[in-house]
This record gives C-alpha cells, sequence and structure tokens, in this order.
C-alpha cells in the first residue's frame, strides 16, 4: 500500500532527525506572539507552511499541520496580536503586519538554521480571515512563493457591502463581539470600522495581477452561511481565471465555513497541492 500522508503515519521513522515540535514564540511591533512549529523529519532544510486561522482563531488547522508535516512539510501556526495569549491589540491591521513578520521570521537566517526552514520555499494557507491575510501578504511579501486560501474573507469588498447600511453594518458588528472572547482591545465596532476605513485597500479582487507568479489555491464550502460564496470566493475566483492565472487551482467542497464535516477531503486537497508546488 502507499504511503498517504492525509491518512498514513509516517512508515519508516528517521530516529536520527525525528520529527519535533516547538514553541515559535517572536516579536512584532514590540510584542510576543505565541505560536507552534511542527517539524518535518530528516535534516532538511525542509519546505514550510504557514497556517493562518481565521476570526478568532477557534477552527486552528492542527489535523492540516500534521497532514503537511508527514508529507515532509515544516508546519507553522501562531496567534496574532492580542489573540490567545499573545501580546498586544487585536485589529484586522495587526493582523496582516504580524503575517508578514511571521514570514520574515521564518525566513531569518537564526530561525530556519534552528528548525531546519528552507526560507526559499515558504508558503502561506489561511482559513477565513487568515485566507484574507494570506493573500494580501502574498502579494507584499516576495518571500511567499504560493498561497492558500480556505473559505476566505474579502474584508474589502465585505465592507463595500456594508458602508452606509447601519443595520447591516450593526448586524456585523454584533457578530464579532460574540466571537471575540479570546481577543482583547477590541470591539465588533471597532473591527467594522476599520474594515470601512479600508475597503479599498483591502479588496482582494485588485490581487491577481500582483499573484500571477504564484501559485495560488481556494476552497471554499458551498453551505458556507459565514462567508458566503457568492460573495468572497465566486467573484475573486472569476477575477484569477478572467486574469489568465497559469497556476490557479479552485475547488468547492459540500461543507459548511469551518469544514467540520469535510475535514480529511480538505487535508487531501492542501497537501496534494503543496506536493504539486514543492520545489
Amino acid at each position: 500500500m502507499s504511503f498517504d500522508p492525509v491518512s498514513n503515519d509516517i512508515p519508516q521513522v528517521n530516529y536520527d532527525v525525528p520529527t519535533a515540535n516547538a514553541t515559535l514564540a517572536f516579536e512584532s511591533a514590540g510584542e510576543i506572539l505565541c505560536g507552534h512549529l511542527f517539524i518535518a523529519q530528516g535534516r532538511g532544510p525542509h519546505p514550510t507552511v504557514l497556517l493562518l486561522h481565521g476570526f478568532p482563531g477557534t477552527e486552528q488547522n492542527f489535523d492540516l499541520a500534521h497532514a503537511a508535516r508527514r508529507a515532509g512539510w515544516n508546519a507553522a501556526i501562531f496567534h496574532y496580536r492580542g489573540s490567545w495569549g499573545s501580546g498586544g491589540s487585536y485589529s484586522f491591521g495587526n493582523v496582516l503586519e504580524d503575517t508578514d513578520t511571521a514570514v520574515n521570521t521564518l525566513v531569518s537566517k537564526e530561525t530556519a538554521a534552528k528548525y531546519r526552514i528552507d526560507p526559499s520555499n515558504i508558503v502561506l494557507v489561511g482559513h477565513s480571515l487568515g485566507g484574507f491575510a494570506a493573500l494580501m501578504i502574498a502579494s507584499q511579501n516576495a518571500h511567499v512563493r504560493a498561497v492558500g486560501s480556505l473559505a476566505g474573507a474579502n474584508l474589502g469588498k465585505w465592507a463595500k457591502e456594508i458602508a452606509g447600511k447601519g443595520q447591516e453594518a450593526a448586524y456585523l458588528a454584533e457578530g464579532l463581539n460574540e466571537d471575540s472572547a479570546p481577543l482583547r482591545g477590541t470591539s465588533g465596532t471597532a473591527l467594522v470600522k476599520e474594515i470601512v476605513a479600508h475597503r479599498d485597500t483591502w479588496d482582494l479582487m485588485t490581487l491577481p495581477p500582483q499573484l500571477a507568479e504564484k501559485p495560488v489555491l481556494m476552497v471554499a464550502g458551498s453551505r458556507d452561511e459565514v462567508i458566503v460564496p457568492a460573495l468572497h470566493h465566486d467573484p475573486l475566483m472569476r477575477a484569477f481565471q478572467d486574469a489568465g492565472h497559469v497556476n490557479f487551482e479552485t475547488q468547492v467542497l459540500d461543507a459548511d465555513h469551518s469544514f467540520s464535516d469535510k475535514r480529511i477531503a480538505l487535508a487531501g486537497i492542501v497537501v496534494r497541492w503543496l506536493e504539486n508546488i514543492r520545489e
């Protein structure tokens, strides 16, 4: 039987350089961010995928991290400022800055040597808000060579939909407040004001030309009632296709926002995409 990293354990353990787990702590804007690194076996250096969780981060995608590591990738997960024990205050702008800092930390000489990271092979994969951050930072940071968005949010387009619509803005703010228990220094109202203020610069519809040279994966859930595909996924998918992006892949699963009943299928899509783009 052939080895499938999505459903099988590693068939042969490298006892000299086995898999390892490490605490990933680094500074962003003077605050310490908390994270975790799943290190693949072997001396490497290994390609590394940075997994970005959404808002507030209840689903942190550790299953995807383990599957990626079994496939020979390092996998990193961290918590943005003001979330899940990381220092500072939470904001969507800070999410973007922290993601950029995380990428730069992983490719630094010290971190790459310590954790067997190949700094030329860094991939971002994000879920929901993390998908938004992954696409934004991949378009700006040259160290990111490929990007995946899973049920990714388009905050700019969403903001344009609610701008000037008090009831819809209030409804969104209320929903963000309900989920903000793991966060510090913010509120649903503040977050809504933030996305409305950045509605043009945070509209992902502008990104396909900037990502023309990088492999892109987009996955959506057809039953997603949080990040509705018709608003967030479908227009961006068409924009990539219309731009003639040569290394663009998209799939839609019969799933909810967190892919709750399709985690194995999701891991299969992500791991096989990583393997296809491995250098």
